[in-house]
């Protein structure tokens, strides 16, 4: 029974195949090889599903990365910005501390230098 119909279904497909001009159009593909076009499909989607989830995981690893760093830059400024003002007020002890030993030297050198110009 399959068979009888399988045998009719064919030759009314092969009369149906011919084109208007009398061409012959090209043979459908296989039940096989329509298959294994779905499987390599499939297979290739995986692959591409694959590498989307690859692509996605790097840039989520990148973007944590990037918060971290600019994290740590922003502790790093705040400590630079620290440090700045801490040199600024060390820059100024240092100067008021070099102005002292100036005046220092100029009344030790003026004591001096009056104590020899006196008359004894």
């Amino acid at each position: 029974m399959a068979s009888a119909d399988i045998s009719s279904e064919d030759d009314d497909y092969s009369s149906r195949r011919r084109s208007r001009r009398g061409r012959r159009l090209p043979d459908p593909p296989s039940p096989r090889s329509s298959r294994r076009g779905i499987l390599r499909t499939a297979a290739s989607d995986n692959v591409m599903v694959d590498r989307v989830d690859r692509i996605a995981t790097s840039l989520e690893d990148t973007n944590r990365n990037l918060r971290r760093v600019d994290r740590m830059l922003g502790d790093y400024s705040d400590v630079t910005e620290e440090q700045g003002t801490e040199i600024d007020r060390l820059r100024g002890r240092l100067a008021r501390s070099a102005m002292r030993l100036q005046e220092e030297r100029v009344r030790r050198t003026g004591a001096t230098r009056g104590s020899t110009m006196r008359p004894a």
